[in-house]
């Protein structure tokens, strides 16, 4: 893999549209060779994971000829989380072996911490910091920085509820302030420092 996960996420702050989670993967075909299909789980409750990813390693990848990467998402969640969750488990095909969640004591450690909400500190496992900041990182990449700069000016949270921006921009109507804010770009840059 020549392309970093900064390198690559970076690449897509200048769109000035929104990103699905195809077009990403797409774009991720185009970069690195890897490809991202969606499969569906009703049994998947959120409350302990949102999704996750299945890995089929290939050793002679290209864009002609991508490896490919299962995400498998809970349909017990909106269309929006689908979007977003996809996304974020696409950007986990950049993760370094030691951030990636294989062990079950690491996915306990996971669970644990998201639970809690328990800050990162120099003792927390890479795989929780990757999980943590994936969520940022997705939202970035589905409203890239060129798109999201737009909105602000334009002050579509003044302008329209939560639950139509939700529609719009498929991205949860929980995170709409918290992506529409100044305060994202200081923690969507922090996630692209750590990735």
């Amino acid at each position: 893999m020549t392309q970093t996960k900064r390198g690559f996420i970076e690449s897509l702050q200048v769109k000035d549209t929104l990103l699905s989670p195809y077009e990403i993967s797409q774009e991720m075909r185009l970069a690195i060779g890897c490809v991202s299909v969606c499969s569906f789980d009703e049994q998947l409750q959120i409350e302990h994971f949102r999704g996750y990813m299945i890995r089929h390693k290939k050793r002679d990848r290209s864009p002609e000829n991508p490896e490919l990467y299962d995400c498998v998402v809970s349909t017990n969640q909106s269309r929006a989380w689908q979007h977003i969750v996809w996304i974020k488990e696409i950007l986990h095909i950049f993760d370094q072996e030691k951030q990636r969640t294989q062990r079950a004591d690491a996915l306990k450690e996971m669970l644990l911490s998201r639970d809690t909400g328990t800050p990162s500190n120099g003792s927390t496992g890479l795989n929780v910091i990757a999980d943590k900041e994936g969520l940022v990182l997705a939202l970035g990449s589905a409203v890239p920085r060129r798109y999201r700069t737009v909105l602000r000016d334009q002050e579509f949270l003044q302008r329209y509820t939560p639950e139509q921006l939700e529609v719009m921009l498929t991205v949860p109507k929980e995170k709409m302030a918290f992506l529409l804010d100044a305060e994202f770009e200081v923690k969507f840059n922090s996630a692209l420092e750590n990735c």
